[in-house]
């Protein structure tokens, strides 16, 4: 074994000038300045690299840091106006306007869905006309109707249809008085 690695860390030969352009962007990217897209994959690997060792270095922010850091965030915030400030001991302090917006659209929600339970009760439909009961008569002729089908099938012809028009005339008069007296405006 020796104490010379075979192969050494550094090249001992002069920075090639793709080496020097990562090297250039490395130092741009780690300035913060801007950082042409080009240069991105050839820097990633170094920045990601730098942020582990960062992060191995540096351990976790103690409580005390974090209260200091916490403390100096609250003093760098304009201060808020008081609510009570100016405010005499028998006035409400005002309301900011969001407030304002959100009683008034619970309330138009409110009155929204009453004016909408007002109208779908509405009145109540009006009954459906009930037809009049067939005779036994037009029962009879609407069996006989039905007959002819099979019939027509083997060229016989018979009067039922003459028969089903006879018994659908009163039927049908006494259904659209039912209708005219209970659809009357």
């Amino acid at each position: 074994m020796t104490d010379h690695p075979e192969q050494p860390l550094f090249d001992e030969d002069e920075p090639s000038p793709e080496e020097l352009a990562e090297a250039a962007a490395l130092t741009r990217a780690l300035e913060r300045e801007v950082l042409v897209e080009a240069h991105h994959a050839a820097v990633l690997p170094a920045l990601e690299a730098a942020h582990v060792l960062h992060a191995a270095q540096h351990a976790e922010l103690s409580d005390a840091r974090l209260d200091a850091i916490y403390a100096s965030l609250e003093a760098s915030l304009p201060a808020q106006p008081s609510t009570t400030a100016g405010a005499t001991s028998g006035s409400r302090p005002a309301r900011s306007p969001s407030r304002l917006w959100a009683w008034a659209s619970a309330a138009f929600a409110l009155g929204s869905v009453v004016l909408w339970l007002a109208v779908a009760g509405g009145p109540e439909p009006a009954p459906v006309a009930s037809l009049p009961a067939p005779s036994a008569e037009l029962l009879a002729a609407q069996a006989a109707a039905m007959e002819p089908r099979a019939r027509a099938e083997q060229g016989t012809r018979t009067a039922s249809g003459e028969q089903l028009g006879r018994a659908m005339r009163p039927y049908r008069a006494e259904l659209l008085a039912r209708l005219e007296a209970e659809y009357r405006p």
